[in-house]
């Protein structure tokens, strides 16, 4: 009778241990979130088509995401959303759907980029004062920084301390120049110091690059 017992608990302890196994094994085949193995077959998806991928123009990045509200996707990350890039972008790879997105930058300092339409040199008190000048710059003002589409037309005087460095891009670098080298016709980008309230029509560069 003992040994009945004996082999029964042997057997409910091999049991046990087989169990075990087998769901470590459930594990490692990659189904560590509990989502059903979506995580795992959407990463594998985007491994199968990711050569195809990287053709799209522009693009900026590839990714999946995964969540527990919605079914997880596969995001592509371009620099503009074209009809070239919509057609090149399938709505769907291998049952999983495709999100075309365009690619957020990184906050940066609010930038003005416009046509430089009048230059003045500082008179002899606004120099002690420590202006090189000012502009009168007709353009686009990102509240941002340059890249977001939150741009609204702007005409600004931008007063220029004598110590800023003013830039000509020169190839892969830049060149310094003086304020005066600027010209009424330039292009320019002007990095301010600080967002405008709406209807202010001053402000103090931090830097200025001329095209």
């Amino acid at each position: 009778m003992q040994l009945k017992v004996v082999i029964a608990v042997v057997v409910v302890v091999l049991l046990v241990v087989v169990a075990v196994a087998a769901f470590g094994v459930w594990l490692v085949a990659g189904d560590v979130t509990g989502d059903g193995g979506q995580t795992s077959g959407v990463d594998q998806a985007l491994a199968a088509h990711e050569a195809e991928l990287r053709g799209v123009p522009g693009l900026t990045g590839l990714g999946t995401y995964t969540t527990s509200s919605e079914p997880p996707y596969i995001y592509v990350e371009v620099e503009e959303i074209t009809p070239e890039v919509r057609a090149a972008v399938p709505e769907s790879l291998d049952g999983y759907r495709v999100v075309l997105r365009k690619e957020v930058p990184p906050t940066s300092p609010p930038l003005l980029a416009g046509e430089v339409t009048r230059v003045r040199a500082a008179t002899p008190a606004q120099a002690a004062a420590g202006l090189a000048g000012s502009l009168v710059v007709d353009g686009d003002f990102y509240s941002k920084g340059l890249g977001y589409e939150d741009s609204e037309p702007r005409t600004l005087t931008v007063r220029v301390p004598a110590g800023v460095s003013v830039w000509r891009p020169m190839g892969e670098g830049k060149d310094f120049i003086a304020f005066a080298e600027i010209r009424a016709g330039d292009e320019v980008q002007v990095t301010l110091t600080e967002p405008l309230a709406k209807g202010d029509r001053v402000a103090t560069a931090a830097d200025v690059e001329v095209y």
